[in-house]
C-alpha cells in the first residue's frame, strides 16, 4: 500500500515477493511512515470518537473509567506491543508473533481473527459516517432514518477507501493527518460548544464530585467496561505494517508514548462536553454527537446556529472516521499479504500492483467482503440496534488475537529476538505481569461484549446474531 518501488526479488514488479517469515528478510515494501506519520496513525485508529456517547453515557464517572483503561489496558497493551515488535520486527506484526510462540497454525487463527474483525468493523464504521452524514446538509437529517441511504453512502466509503490504499500508504496517509487533524478540531469545536452552554444556562448532568464515582453493582455498568477497553486497543495497528515505517524500533514507541496521552485527554474533554450539553440517558450510540451539538448551539445561538453548527460537527465526524476506516483497511489488509507470502492462503494474496507497488489483491478481497456484509447489515432491523449488535461482535472478534500477542508474550519472555530489542521493564517476572494483566482484561472484555445492552430490544436477535456469527 505504499505508492514506491516494490523491490523485484522475483524478477518481476507484479509478481509474487519473498517471504519475510519464511526468509527472515523485508516483504519488499517501502518505508514511507515516519514519526509523525505514526503519531497521526495512532490517534486516527485508536481515538473511537464514534463511541464516545456510548461511553459518556455512564455519567461523569466516565473520567475514573478512562484513566482505569488507561492504566489496565492501555498500558500493558503498549508494553507488549512495544517488546515483541522490536525484538521480532516485520511486516505482519501479530501475526509473525503468534507465528514464533506458537506456530504456523495459531498464526493463522490469529490473522484469520484479526482479519474477521473488519467485516464487521468496516460496516459499523460506515454506518456511523453514513449517519452524520444526512446531518451535513440541513434539512436531510431524516435520511439518518432510511436503510438505502445508509447503504448507499456506506457503499460509496468502502470504495474511496480502497481506491486511496491501492494507490498507496503516500496518499492515503494524507488523509490519516488530515483525519488526525479533525479530531482535534472535532472535539474542540464539542467542547467550547458543551463549555459555552454550561456558562450561560448549566449543565445538562450533575457534576457533583459524588457523580465521579463510577458504580459497577449492575450488569450494564459492567457491559460497559468492555468499550472502554475496546476503545484503547490497537496499538498493535502499525506493527502490521512494520516494514513500511522508517526506523520501527525507535518510532514506534515514541509514537506510542505520544498518541498515548494525547488520546486520553482527548476522551476525557469529549466525554465531558457531550454530559454538559445532554443527560447521560439521552446519548445514543449512532447520533449523540450530533445530538449533543444541536443542543450545546441551540442554547448558545437559537435554533439557525444550531443547524449551521450541526452540519460543521457532522462533517468533521465524517473527515475523522474515514481516517480510521482507511487506517484499519490498510493494517488489516497486510495479514493476508503476508499469509500469501507465506503460501498458507493461495500465493495470489502475495502479489502487489505492478503500478502502485501496493497489495492489490488483499486489498481488494477485503473491500470486496466489506461491501457485502454493509449491505447484509442494512437489512437487519432498526439502525441502533444493528449498530449496537456490530459493535459487540467487532470487539469479541478483534479480541480473540489479543489473546494470543498477550500470551506470545508470556512464552516468548525468556527469548531475546532480535538486537536491540526494548523490552518490558521488570525482566522475565515484569514480562509474565503484563501479560497475565493483558490476558485478564482481554477475557473480561470477551464476557462482557457478548450481553446485550439496554438500547437493545430483541435480545434474542442480538445473541443469534453474536453468536451466529462467531461459530460462522
Amino acid at each position: 500500500m505504499t505508492g514506491g518501488a516494490v523491490g523485484e526479488s522475483t524478477g518481476s514488479r507484479a509478481g509474487l515477493a519473498e517471504s519475510p517469515a519464511a526468509k527472515g528478510g523485508s516483504s519488499g515494501l517501502e518505508p514511507v511512515l515516519g514519526y509523525r506519520d505514526l503519531v497521526f496513525f495512532y490517534v486516527c485508529a485508536l481515538f473511537g470518537i464514534r463511541l464516545i456517547p456510548l461511553a459518556a453515557s455512564v455519567g461523569p464517572s466516565v473520567v475514573v473509567l478512562w484513566v482505569l483503561a488507561l492504566v489496565v489496558f492501555f498500558v500493558p497493551q503498549a508494553l507488549t506491543v512495544v517488546d515483541l515488535s522490536t525484538r521480532f520486527p516485520g511486516e505482519g506484526g501479530i501475526y509473525l508473533w503468534s507465528k514464533e510462540a506458537f506456530g504456523e497454525f495459531h498464526a493463522f487463527i490469529t490473522a484469520w481473527a484479526y482479519w474477521s474483525s473488519g467485516l464487521v468493523f468496516f460496516p459499523s464504521i460506515m454506518l456511523f459516517v453514513a449517519t452524520q452524514a444526512a446531518f451535513v446538509v440541513p434539512g436531510t437529517s431524516h435520511l439518518a432514518a432510511e436503510p438505502a441511504f445508509l447503504t448507499g453512502v456506506s457503499l460509496a466509503g468502502v470504495a474511496a477507501v480502497f481506491l486511496l490504499n491501492l494507490v498507496g500508504l503516500r496518499v492515503s496517509t494524507v488523509l490519516h493527518n488530515i483525519s488526525g487533524v479533525a479530531r482535534f478540531v472535532a472535539v474542540g469545536f464539542v467542547v467550547v460548544l458543551g463549555v459555552g452552554s454550561w456558562l450561560k444556562l448549566g449543565s445538562a448532568t450533575d457534576l457533583s464530585w459524588r457523580s465521579w464515582i463510577p458504580s459497577l453493582d449492575t450488569v450494564k455498568d459492567l457491559v460497559f467496561l468492555s468499550t472502554f477497553a475496546y476503545m484503547f486497543s490497537g496499538v498493535e495497528g502499525a506493527s502490521n505494517l512494520g516494514d513500511e515505517v522508517k526506523d520501527a524500533r525507535r518510532n514506534i514507541p515514541r509514537a506510542i508514548v505520544t498518541s498515548g496521552g494525547l488520546i486520553t485527554g482527548l476522551y476525557v474533554l469529549a466525554s465531558l462536553a457531550l454530559l454538559m450539553a445532554l443527560s447521560p440517558g439521552e446519548l445514543t450510540g449512532l447520533q449523540g454527537f450530533s445530538s449533543a451539538i444541536t443542543a450545546s448551539a441551540t442554547r448558545l445561538g437559537g435554533a439557525t446556529f444550531a443547524t449551521w453548527a450541526t452540519s460543521v460537527g457532522s462533517l468533521l465526524l465524517v473527515v475523522v472516521m474515514l481516517g480510521m476506516m482507511s487506517v484499519w483497511f490498510a493494517a488489516t489488509a497486510r495479514l493476508p499479504f503476508v499469509i500469501g507470502l507465506d503460501r498458507y492462503l493461495p500465493p495470489l494474496f502475495g502479489r502487489v500492483h505492478p503500478r502502485f507497488g501496493t497489495p492489490w489483491v488483499s486489498l481488494a478481497s477485503l473491500a470486496a467482503a466489506t461491501a457485502f456484509f454493509v449491505v447484509l447489515s442494512g437489512l437487519g432491523g432498526k439502525a441502533e440496534q444493528i449498530y449496537k449488535i456490530l459493535v459487540s461482535l467487532e470487539i469479541v472478534i478483534f479480541f480473540i488475537p489479543y489473546l494470543y500477542m498477550f500470551s506470545a508474550l508470556v512464552r516468548l519472555v525468556g527469548r531475546e529476538g532480535a538486537g536491540g530489542a526494548i523490552r518490558v521493564p521488570g525482566g522475565s517476572w515484569g514480562g509474565v505481569l503484563v501479560g497475565c494483566t493483558g490476558l485478564v482484561v482481554t477475557a473480561a472484555t470477551l464476557v462482557m461484549a457478548m450481553i446485550p445492552g439496554e438500547e437493545v430490544e430483541n435480545h434474542r436477535f442480538f445473541y443469534y446474531s453474536v453468536f451466529g456469527s462467531l461459530a460462522g
